[in-house]
């Protein structure tokens, strides 16, 4: 099973649901609670309708549909009505688990990409990405531009890539 001390350990919001209980919480971590202002034991036994609105909630019981039905991991984004009706846009992956016991549960994380979405959604972004495209036909140099704009926009000074 998944220790409450590795659950903690990432910064990203996570969430294990037992899909044979009605999708209940199992475990999460203090950033999944945190975003329900709630503590990790607190959370224990709840569910999805409890937090989210009807057009998320069908999209998460879609998604946790496939997850288990192709028994991998999926990823997909979704746009929540969040606190004071405030919009957030969420990427999400959900992988199944099956434990020793034979049980399956479903763990869920969650990442807030409002800022970034934003960010490179401007017309600025946009207009700088297309005068480029006029003038540069070569693959590469886009990829390359695209990539050091993102980082510029983002504000990332370096980025690490694994060889």
């Amino acid at each position: 099973e998944i220790s409450d001390n590795v659950l903690n350990l990432m910064p990203l919001p996570c969430v294990v649901k037992d899909p044979g209980n009605d999708f209940r919480y199992v475990r999460c971590n203090q950033a999944f609670a945190s975003l329900h202002h709630l503590k990790p034991a607190e959370m224990v036994g709840k569910c999805d309708k409890e937090f989210y609105e009807d057009k998320s909630l069908e999209v998460i019981h879609r998604t946790d549909a496939d997850a288990l039905a192709k028994r991998e991991l999926i990823h997909f984004e979704d746009t929540c009505l969040w606190g004071d009706c405030n919009r957030r846009v969420f990427l999400y992956c959900k992988l199944p688990m099956t434990l020793k016991d034979g049980r399956t549960l479903l763990f869920c994380v969650a990442q807030d990409v409002t800022e970034i979405k934003q960010k490179i959604n401007t017309e600025h972004f946009r207009n700088e990405i297309t005068a480029f495209l006029l003038g540069h036909s070569e693959p590469e140099e886009l990829l390359d531009f695209v990539a050091k704009r993102l980082l510029e926009t983002l504000g990332i000074e370096h980025l690490h890539t694994r060889s």
